[in-house]
Formats: C-alpha cells, sequence, structure tokens
C-alpha cells in the first residue's frame, strides 16, 4: 500500500534538500568538516566541463551525461549526510541507462546487465570476506547495488576502473579527513558512496583503464 504524502513528509523532504544544498556548498567551498570531499566534488566538476566541451553536438550523450551526473552527484550527498545509498536516485539511473542503451545501443543491454550483476556480487563477496576477518560490516548492500549500476552502465570493462578511481579517491579524502582532524583513525567509517560515485563518473568521461 502506497502511503499518501502528508504535509509533514514535505517539511522533512524540504529540511534535508537545504541540508543537502549545505553539504554541497560546504565541499566545494572547503570548509573544514567538508574540506577531505573537496578533491572529490572538483575532480567531478572539472570532467565534467571537458565532456561538456568535448561532446557539445552529441546531444543524446550530453543529456544522458547531464542526468548521470545529477544523479550520482545527489546519491553521494546523500550517502555523505546519512550513510547510506538512496534507492530512488539510484533506480532512477537504472532506469534512465537502461533506456539509454536501448536506444544508443541495444546490442550490448544483456551484456551490461551481466556486468551488473557481476559488480553486485564482487563486491558482496568483498563485503562477506573484510566481515569474516575484521569482525565489523565495513560495505553494505547499497556500495553492492551501486556498483552493480557502474556494471549496467559502464560494462565489464569499467568494473576495474571504478573501482580503480574509488580506492584512490577514497585514500586521498582519508588522508586529508586524518591531516584535518575530521577523522579521529583510520579505522573510523568514510561514506564509499561518494567514490563509487566519482569512480563511475570518472570512467564514464574518460573511459576504462587501461591495464598494461
Amino acid at each position: 500500500m502506497i502511503k499518501p504524502i502528508t504535509k509533514n513528509m514535505i517539511l522533512k523532504w524540504k529540511k534535508r534538500s537545504i541540508s543537502l544544498r549545505k553539504k554541497g556548498s560546504a565541499i566545494l567551498l572547503a570548509r573544514q568538516d567538508s574540506i577531505a570531499l573537496t578533491p572529490v566534488a572538483w575532480a567531478a566538476l572539472i570532467s565534467l566541463s571537458f565532456l561538456l566541451i568535448d561532446q557539445i553536438n552529441n546531444i543524446n550523450l550530453l543529456i544522458m551525461s547531464l542526468l548521470l551526473f545529477t544523479l550520482l552527484n545527489i546519491i553521494a550527498l546523500i550517502d555523505i549526510e546519512y550513510f547510506i545509498i538512496a534507492d530512488i536516485p539510484l533506480y532512477c539511473l537504472i532506469i534512465i541507462t537502461v533506456i539509454y542503451l536501448f536506444y544508443v545501443n541495444n546490442d550490448v543491454l544483456l551484456e551490461h546487465f551481466v556486468a551488473g550483476v557481476i559488480g553486485f556480487i564482487f563486491i558482496k563477496i568483498i563485503s562477506i570476506f573484510y566481515c569474516h576477518v575484521r569482525k565489523i560490516e565495513a560495505i553494505g548492500s547499497g556500495d553492492a547495488k551501486l556498483f552493480a549500476f557502474a556494471g549496467l552502465c559502464l560494462g565489464v570493462d569499467g568494473l576495474a576502473g571504478t573501482l580503480f578511481y574509488s580506492i584512490i579517491s577514497a585514500i586521498i579524502t582519508s588522508i586529508i579527513a586524518l591531516r584535518s582532524g575530521n577523522l579521529k583513525t583510520i579505522n573510523d567509517p568514510i561514506p564509499f558512496g561518494p567514490h563509487l560515485a566519482l569512480g563511475i563518473w570518472l570512467v564514464w568521461v574518460l573511459g576504462p583503464v587501461q591495464i598494461g
């Protein structure tokens, strides 16, 4: 049963929207409590500017890229603020990507669906192994679903690049957070969603990482 939208729900969404906008501004402006994520934000923005210049005449790609950029940013900000990968923007991404692939190149749809399954299983295996070794759950199901989306969006070739950029981004962020005092110890949790989102975006813009 679908719950009716109430005034309280609208007010709650409005407050969360304002909170996310403030967090985004704090990150971009490198304010003390958010400075660790500033390189992530600017890397995404700079790569967006290059894509807009390079693909100015490719309307379909530009529309898809702007939607991808916007929704990945929403997912990242929600994870930063609440430590959760929100389902609604993620499902919107999935639907938009399927439509885009079907419209642009439907021959790769099955391959990309398989890549999505591979991405989800891979992260779940890593999560189970880490939980068994460290006795804590460091990687949630939301991260697994977001990495599954990486496979759906980018194909099998894009998974390695997404993970590579994500890990590098997370390491840099952790170092900055430790030096600025926003992270007390290396064992303190950090949201991984923003780094996965950046990894997906950079592979979308730059293409798969070539090994060898």
